[in-house]
């Protein structure tokens, strides 16, 4: 990477706009089932009042989505591609919220920061750009590692991540030593502050890419093969940290957070630094709080009457299971990987649309959907509610 010290800063752009377009394309075409509407598994829109957009427009506007960012990829001033596309991928995420990920909130606020960039742009504003964008990738490993900073993390979805690398079921190293898990926590979170210090961002650089290196490893068809809309994310990810902070010192702190004339730069600030916080208050989304993979966010489960599982769709009758005692349940997590490549939005307002929906179909009875909160992050314990279909 020795010959990035010597990149101009504009070229550094053009290659940030190509790779993150191209990590945004690749994930459209592993999830084509999130963004259309031929599939069983419920939307949850924004509003109820917001009904499927209907075939063929599903398609239409799919293929739209693909072609401005191709676009925005060879074309000279990409700036109406990329204005187009954030705008368009914006409403369209309105008719299900399980489309704002973390993957498509990062893209598109980088994309949408990028599209103050043009040819000839003065060398002030060029920077801003820069700057903003370093922002939102220091930022997403602040809070991923803070978000990571609990019982839960620690002693069940390490365990899990790790298991590949080892040859060691998840059961077998939960019993390592309780630093260990906290320790990837931190050293996350502090390559967030280190890529924004100049004495230490070569170092965070290195080890921003081999924790994504390593990432790949265990998620990926070597490990545990899981989640694969999130391969594509770690090399974005890891490419993107090289172009925007290898071989940069001309950026100070105050540099990266101050940006006098570039007013985009401060909601980057609020939505990327800031609001994560509030996450930790039940007050702002976990996805877009950095919160993949912390083991902290909220689930549920739908508990299901056996004279109505045959109601249900037959994807979803495919992941019924039975509890201990014998409750027959459908796993919300596990339908929803399975037909749409991503999890559900961990948000109750969303487990609660997509159980209504499902009342729908079995006549408003039988059904029982039971949310499981936030973990506490020093015990691991949950709150659980429970819904019945007219409690919906």
């Amino acid at each position: 990477m020795s010959h990035l010290r010597f990149v101009d800063p504009s070229v550094r752009l053009r290659w940030l706009r190509t790779i993150t377009a191209c990590g945004f394309i690749a994930g459209l075409l592993l999830s084509p089932r999130l963004w259309l509407s031929s599939r069983s598994f419920p939307p949850a829109p924004v509003s109820d009042r917001l009904s499927l957009v209907p075939f063929p427009l599903d398609y239409a506007w799919f293929g739209l989505l693909l072609a401005l960012l191709g676009a925005s990829i060879f074309v000279r001033r990409p700036r109406p591609y990329l204005v187009g596309f954030v705008v368009l991928v914006a409403v369209y995420t309105l008719w299900d919220q399980a489309r704002w990920t973390p993957w498509v909130y990062q893209y598109a606020a980088i994309l949408a920061v990028l599209s103050f960039h043009c040819p000839g742009s003065a060398d002030a504003r060029r920077d801003a750009v820069l700057n903003s964008c370093r922002v939102i990738s220091a930022t997403t490993y602040f809070w991923a590692g803070l978000q990571k900073v609990n019982v839960s993390f620690i002693r069940r979805g390490f365990p899990w991540l790790i298991s590949p690398l080892i040859g060691l079921p998840p059961d077998s190293v939960r019993g390592w030593p309780y630093p260990l898990g906290l320790g990837v926590a931190l050293l996350e979170a502090s390559l967030g502050v280190a890529l924004l210090t100049r004495p230490l961002r070569q170092v965070a650089v290195r080890a921003a890419m081999g924790m994504h290196a390593l990432l790949l490893l265990l998620i990926g068809p070597f490990g545990h093969r899981w989640d694969s809309l999130v391969w594509p994310w770690n090399v974005v990810m890891a490419a993107s940290v090289g172009l925007l902070f290898w071989r940069v010192n001309d950026s100070p702190l105050r540099a990266m957070l101050y940006q006098r004339s570039f007013v985009p730069h401060y909601a980057v600030l609020l939505l990327f630094a800031v609001m994560p916080a509030l996450n930790f208050f039940d007050a702002w989304d976990a996805n877009f709080s950095a919160a993949l993979y912390s083991a902290s966010t909220k689930h549920a489960l739908v508990h299901v009457d056996e004279r109505v599982k045959v109601q249900l769709p037959a994807e979803a009758q495919r992941h019924l299971r039975r509890l201990g005692g014998g409750q027959l349940v459908l796993d919300v997590f596990r339908w929803s990987i399975s037909e749409r490549n991503v999890e559900p939005y961990p948000e109750e307002r969303t487990y609660k649309s997509v159980a209504r929906r499902l009342c729908g179909l079995t006549r408003g009875s039988g059904l029982t959907l039971v949310i499981y909160g936030t973990p506490d992050w020093r015990s691991g314990q949950r709150s659980e509610v429970r819904y019945r279909c007219e409690d919906l």
